[in-house]
């Protein structure tokens, strides 16, 4: 570990290793029970082997966290007397360095082994989850306690943590709009590249090239027309022209796509397409702009505000009651053995989650959006549009999206077999049922592993918009690194890469709730 000791000056790193604490054989525990999953690998019994690799695995986490802490207020006690004589000691701080951060990676992977080892041996998953979760409430319990205060990063928490939970809503919201609207645009300029082979090439070529732009150069390409657009009249400006335009290239679109097949040459028709596309790029740009800047700002104030709880009630209870039947639907032999029963509480739960989400966001909608008589003098800037904040970040990370969203929907519609899809002409499907029901499905995993890499891509990405005033949990990371504070930068980076394994757990959660039973374990098989 490390203690911190600042003078007047500068500061001063000074190292200090738990052997060189007299008497103090707590490293000896640590040292012993990592060696004991060597001893446990060769148990025979592989039920009992994963129970005590769980064990082993949750204790591991603990202790290594708890043991340094306990150490570390000692340390902090007699710095006086522990520390060469000639150094000036003020307002010291302890920060553990990589030993602590290998034991608890050591422990989680004994936990994920024990808990393969249950899963082999038919464990429910119920079970599963409640004896992997144990580490982790008991590292909660020691940080809510105070008994990691002596950490410096925890009390850097301590000190300046009081908004983490609005700057860590704040990132997730701009993951999931960005998202959102990146699978919207992603998946359909997807779908058209797998229906165009002349339109391919161009759409990939454009978000390839898309994403080799440094982050920080497109915020700045997007500093002037954005700083521009948000002094435009959302009615006299927007509303007039714009989605007029929008509308009626559409509309041209869809009538050259259906009809230019069976009269136009397929280079006049190909052109027109191209056309169309193009022209279609500005009022595309400005209507998605003003879409997803009021759906962020709606969305942060739905999360963030504490009006309007019993809907959020609702959504709560109707998806912990989805996610509780999901798991419990394929281990229950009662609702195996009924699944219309299961397949109508599902749909009541879903019904009721998205019900109740809808309606917090329309009265959250109506607290923020202006009156009648204010309405006519609203500006873009008014719904977040400026050159500066949110809005670019929106826009950044959705462009950033678009790569992996558009590659793995073109290959993954791509790769579906002909032959099934031959088979589903052969028994009459309309294209539309061949599209829903054959292509998608089959398409979906490989549709899916490319929003798990957007997400967790876009969640490092948006770290990067407090540069530009974005907020977040860039901001500690930028106020980090001005006052040459690692603990502040490590109360940023911490949560960012916390969120990320949650949102890649959660989407592989909805992946598997979404995926045809037949796709997943055709899916497992192979590999």
């Amino acid at each position: 570990m490390l203690i911190v000791v600042p003078n007047a000056q500068a500061v001063k790193n000074v190292s200090f290793q738990l052997l060189e604490l007299q008497g103090d054989y707590r490293y000896a525990v640590l040292f012993f029970l990592s060696l004991v999953p060597m001893v446990v690998g060769f148990q025979s019994n592989q039920l009992r082997r994963g129970w005590l690799l769980v064990g082993l695995g949750n204790l591991m986490m603990i202790l290594a966290l708890w043991l340094p802490a306990v150490a570390a207020k000692e340390l902090l006690a007699n710095a006086l007397d522990i520390l060469p004589t000639d150094t000036f000691v003020r307002n010291p701080r302890v920060r553990p360095v990589s030993g602590v951060a290998v034991g608890l990676m050591g422990g989680y992977i004994v936990l994920f082994s024990g808990l393969l080892d249950l899963r082999k041996a038919g464990v429910s998953q119920v079970i599963r989850f409640f004896a992997g979760i144990v580490g982790f409430v008991g590292i909660y319990w020691l940080f809510d306690s105070g008994r990691l205060d002596a950490f410096s990063i925890v009390l850097e928490y301590r000190v300046n943590g009081d908004n983490l939970s609005n700057n860590l809503i704040k990132q997730l919201t701009y993951v999931l709009v960005s998202l959102i609207t990146g699978l919207v645009i992603g998946v359909g300029l997807g779908l058209w590249a797998s229906r165009q082979a002349r339109v391919a090439p161009i759409i990939l070529y454009v978000v390839g090239i898309i994403q080799t732009i440094p982050s920080l150069a497109l915020f700045g390409l997007l500093l002037v027309p954005l700083s521009n657009l948000g002094r435009q009249q959302i009615v006299d400006d927007m509303l007039v022209y714009v989605i007029p335009a929008l509308i009626g290239v559409s509309v041209l679109f869809v009538i050259v796509e259906r009809i230019g097949k069976r009269y136009l040459p397929d280079s006049l028709h190909f052109g027109a397409l191209v056309v169309l596309g193009v022209g279609a790029l500005v009022p595309f740009f400005l209507s998605t702009l003003m879409v997803i800047s009021l759906l962020f700002q709606v969305s942060l104030r739905m999360l963030t505000n504490g009006t309007h709880s019993m809907p959020k009630t609702i959504f709560l209870m109707a998806f912990v009651g989805l996610f509780a039947l999901t798991l419990l639907g394929r281990r229950t032999h009662a609702l195996r053995r009924r699944p219309l029963l299961r397949r109508r509480l599902r749909l009541a739960l879903t019904v009721a989650a998205f019900g109740a989400a809808l309606v917090t966001f329309a009265l959250t909608a109506n607290d923020y959006l202006p009156t009648e008589d204010t309405f006519s003098v609203w500006t873009l800037s008014d719904i977040g549009i400026k050159g500066l904040g949110e809005t670019p970040s929106l826009v950044a990370l959705s462009l950033y999206s678009l790569l992996p969203l558009v590659r793995n929907t073109y290959a993954g519609l791509n790769n579906v077999d002909n032959a099934i899809i031959d088979s589903g002409r052969g028994m009459g499907m309309t294209p539309r049922q061949i599209f829903f029901k054959i292509e998608l499905p089959l398409a979906f995993p490989v549709i899916m592993a490319g929003v798990r890499s957007a997400a967790i891509a876009l969640v490092g990405i948006a770290t990067i918009a407090a540069v530009i005033g974005g907020g977040a949990l860039g901001e500690y990371v930028v106020e980090g690194a001005n006052r040459i504070s690692l603990d502040l930068i490590l109360l940023g980076t911490l949560p960012a890469i916390l969120l990320a394994f949650m949102l890649d757990a959660g989407l592989r959660a909805l992946e598997a709730f979404l995926t045809s039973p037949g796709i997943r374990q055709q899916g497992q098989g192979g590999l």
